[in-house]
């Protein structure tokens, strides 16, 4: 499954705890350079997305490889479903691996 977790300019202080709680245990996390900032000891891996195109091609490879217990989150800001992330997502990705987690935008 792909969380993707809406972030505010607090970074992880304003995330509710069970959003939290999903981001602490993503194996991999996506985000920009900045949003990974947030998580400077997170153990999982990390995806910086630079290139947009590159970067959807690496989630969906890693998506096919994974099991279905792993967790990946993608961060992104506020509400990545308004003029966010997220359409692009829902167009790239298949639906139903994607479940959201919005911000206040």
């Amino acid at each position: 499954m792909i969380h993707v977790v809406g972030i505010g300019l607090d970074g992880a202080a304003g995330l509710a705890p069970g959003v939290l709680m999903v981001v602490e245990n993503a194996v991999l996390l996506v985000g920009s350079d900045r949003h990974l900032s947030y998580f400077p000891h997170h153990p999982g891996e990390r995806l910086v997305l630079g290139d947009l195109k590159l970067g959807l091609q690496k989630l969906r490879r890693r998506l096919e490889a994974a099991p279905e217990e792993e967790s990946i989150v993608v961060l992104t800001s506020g509400d990545p479903l308004f003029f966010g992330l997220g359409r692009l997502l829902v167009a790239q990705l298949p639906p139903e691996t994607l479940i959201f987690h919005p911000h206040i935008s």
